[in-house]
């Protein structure tokens, strides 16, 4: 069966009970990897668990079909039911999986971690279309979703940010899950919400947000965007080479681009309809920060609101290129980046 995006968190935290086996792919590992950990979860508590869990690479049962099978319908000898985790799953596995399914396990649950499967995948074909079978896509969510985890996550830590505060850190930790996820840890630790004496709910500012996530948080993310912004073709190919090597997806740059694009057409049209530019830039949600301020200015003096425009479509176009054709997202994103570097 074929989850529905607004379906899949639902079905992550209860999976129909006729799913026998759930694949799980896409770029985002992150966010595949913690699904995986909330779907496993529910069939034993504990997945490193040597009798109730299995791990095996696709590559064992490309070898030998049979053992899927096996390994699947085997009845744990210390009760419930039993794990079967298939890694690094590619169109290779299909033919064994749609042997299976023919009598798959009632009790037991296959689950697949997959890679950036197409949508022409033989196996992601394969799970959106078999009744006992799920596909779950793991893509970069839109900034809201982030907004929503990472509020919920703060929460968790007894801080209770502001509007400011979330809408930064979704602009910004976006692209690798596990990332975001260690910034907001470090976050709680500066603010001391891991204290004995640390009294809940915390009020989080922008400021102090703005403070701790940029002795690291989003450093590349600026000066691939501010490098672009004032014409330095070197530099801003340089921080996306540092941005894709920490894991950060292509989609989540693109989106950084797009978001500071929109933030330069919003002030040139304020500034064009008479405010002052210090102004115009201040009422930005959130405004921009001190550091990089001069550098926005200039760059919303530099860049014409046609040219704006222009940038923000063209971003907007390889962001669904990349999603349904299957082009070279790294390549399609670098040949862009050097065309608006100009």
């Amino acid at each position: 069966m074929k989850i529905a995006a607004k379906d899949i968190n639902n079905f992550v935290k209860s999976p129909a009970p006729n799913a026998r086996v759930i694949l799980l792919y896409g770029p985002e590992r992150g966010l595949l990897a913690e699904r995986l950990d909330i779907i496993g979860k529910q069939i034993c508590p504990d997945l490193n668990d040597p009798f109730n869990v299995t791990k095996l690479d696709a590559s064992q049962i490309i070898e030998d079909p049979a053992r899927l099978s096996d390994e699947a319908q085997s009845i744990s000898m210390m009760g419930g039911n039993r794990l079967i985790i298939i890694r690094d799953a590619g169109n290779t596995l299909t033919s064994a999986l749609k042997e299976y399914l023919k009598n798959p396990s009632a009790e037991n649950l296959v689950l697949i971690e997959g890679g950036d499967l197409d949508a022409r995948s033989s196996l992601r074909l394969c799970c959106e279309k078999d009744k006992n079978a799920a596909a779950i896509p793991c893509y970069m969510e839109s900034e809201r979703d982030i907004a929503g985890t990472i509020r919920t996550k703060l929460n968790e830590y007894g801080l209770k940010p502001d509007n400011d505060c979330v809408t930064y850190l979704a602009g910004n930790l976006t692209g690798n899950r596990n990332f975001m996820y260690a910034e907001l840890e470090k976050i709680a630790l500066y603010v001391g919400a891991f204290d004995e004496k640390f009294a809940a709910p915390y009020a989080l500012s922008f400021d102090e947000v703005r403070t701790i996530v940029s002795d690291g948080g989003n450093t590349d993310f600026d000066d691939l965007i501010f490098a672009l912004g004032d014409g330095r073709r070197e530099d801003a190919l340089k921080a996306f080479d540092r941005l894709t090597a920490e894991g950060v997806v292509t989609i989540a740059i693109q989106r950084a681009l797009q978001r500071h694009f929109r933030r330069l057409l919003i002030t040139k049209e304020r500034v064009m309809a008479g405010e002052q530019l210090f102004v115009a830039a201040k009422q930005l949600k959130p405004p921009p920060f001190f550091k990089v301020q001069d550098q926005f200015f200039r760059q919303v003096q530099n860049w014409s609101k046609p040219r704006l425009v222009q940038a923000i479509q063209r971003l907007n176009d390889i962001e669904a290129k990349c999603k349904t054709t299957g082009y070279q997202d790294m390549t399609l994103t670098a040949q862009t980046i050097l065309a608006l570097a100009r």
